[in-house]
């Protein structure tokens, strides 16, 4: 070198990108195959051993039958203490992408709780709407498991509506589920997770809401890793829904009956007397409903402002075209999930099943 500088003489050879890794349709196509399955176990042996332990109960233990809470007993701590562990490691036996750990921040965290908020009420008003269709259909109010809140031992219902259920399902559908499908992008694994969440409530009351809520909760999980943050909502609604049945609405038939029939209303001293025995229950469901609406209108308008700014991460993978369809890779997208999804026996045998349990909640007891 002579004084000068050559930039010419420091070239430095760019390093390679690492290639997306290929995936092929039949790849995809077996683990929609498996996952189907394991979804198809979990609902068949939650009829099953329901139906098991229900003609156990009655043919051992008859006065226990008769109560109400031996509906929990019988349905609820079979399938989240039995029933869905064992599905959660059938499915922890797929390839895996668990989510990073990462903070969503105060904010992010609660604007994503109060679109839940958004969520389930549309979700309920979309379920009462159907209900009340089917109900002038059939002339047969549509059955779900929230029939049977309020009735029997409180704590029993606490223990299996409160707790277990939040805990043991979120386990299974937003991190076992969703670990399961999320190397095939953040989107297909929040909805997969959020409709099967819908389904597996097997009644056109609840799975509008709890679609809506399968939603919110996948993309806390997604964005955060960590499964307390949507347990935690999660039993909260499941408690507040547990006290209400048992404590409040109950006590609230008076006014509702007085409703019904505004031509029929007793003396003002009788309305007065009454009300003023049931004024807690009265202010406890106003909070409760206003805090819920009131965070429905918050999760709204947040979500108007930012949803240009959600962004979910994409599958890092190229798909291989069909043989005899050329050579041209290209990024995989949802639309290429769509067919694999469904061509396969595993996903039509949990669709078949979820449809039974639909048509059940419709028929006369």
């Amino acid at each position: 070198m002579n004084g000068s500088f050559d930039p010419g003489d420091f070239r430095l050879a760019p390093e390679p990108m690492a290639p997306f890794p290929e995936i092929d349709r039949r790849e995809i196509t077996g683990v929609f195959l498996r996952v189907g399955l394991v979804l198809s176990l979990m609902m068949l042996l939650h009829i099953g051993l329901s139906l098991v332990l229900s003609v156990l109960l009655r043919t051992f233990f008859p006065a226990f039958a008769a109560r109400p809470e031996a509906v929990w007993v019988a349905d609820s701590i079979p399938f989240d203490l039995l029933v869905l562990p064992l599905c959660i490691f059938l499915l922890s036996l797929l390839p895996q992408r668990v989510p990073a750990k990462q903070s969503l921040g105060k904010g992010g965290y609660f604007a994503a709780l109060a679109v839940s908020c958004t969520l389930l009420v549309a979700g309920s008003m979309i379920g009462t709407t159907v209900s009340s269709v089917i109900e002038s259909l059939t002339h047969t109010p549509p059955s779900s498991a929230s029939d049977y809140l309020g009735q029997g031992n409180f704590f029993i219902a606490l223990l299996c509506v409160g707790i277990l259920a939040p805990v043991m399902e979120e386990l299974f559908f937003r991190r076992a589920l969703m670990n399961a499908l999320g190397r095939f992008g953040e989107g297909p694994a929040i909805l997969v997770s959020a409709l099967v969440f819908g389904l597996g409530h097997g009644n056109f009351t609840q799975f509008f809401f709890a679609f809506g809520l399968g939603l919110a909760f996948g993309y806390i999980y997604a964005k955060s890793g960590r499964v307390w943050l949507t347990i935690l909502p999660h039993a909260v609604i499941n408690s507040v829904s547990t006290v209400l049945s048992f404590f409040v609405l109950p006590r609230m038939e008076p006014i509702y009956d007085w409703l019904e029939n505004l031509e029929n209303l007793p003396d003002p001293e009788m309305m007065l007397s009454e009300i003023s025995q049931i004024i807690w229950p009265v202010l406890g469901l106003l909070a409760y409903e206003g805090i819920l609406y009131g965070g429905a209108l918050v999760g709204l308008i947040l979500f108007c402002v930012y949803f240009r700014r959600i962004r979910l991460e994409r599958a890092e993978y190229v798909i291989l075209p069909p043989e005899g369809y050329g050579t041209f890779a290209h990024p995989l997208s949802g639309g290429d999930l769509v067919g694999p999804a469904f061509r396969n026996v595993g996903t039509w045998l949990f669709l078949i099943v979820c449809a039974g349990y639909f048509v059940l909640s419709i028929l006369p007891a």
